[in-house]
């Protein structure tokens, strides 16, 4: 097994639900499933097969 990240990604998609069920189709494994923070982002998050979490987000405003 590689090495996992010790700090997560967090990346901006046009679309964090959709992109979430994409990783989650290509194998990622769910940890939070996408929801509004308080912050004006809709986020989302997954682990891949080298134990890396990413954190998908989509900016919806205040």
């Amino acid at each position: 097994m590689g090495f996992a990240s010790l700090y997560p990604s967090y990346v901006y998609v046009r679309n964090a639900d959709e992109t979430y069920r994409r990783a989650i189709a290509a194998g990622a494994g769910p940890i939070e499933a996408p929801a509004d923070t308080p912050y004006g982002d809709r986020r989302a998050m997954v682990r891949d097969s080298w134990a890396n979490v990413w954190q998908i987000a989509t900016y919806r405003g205040d």
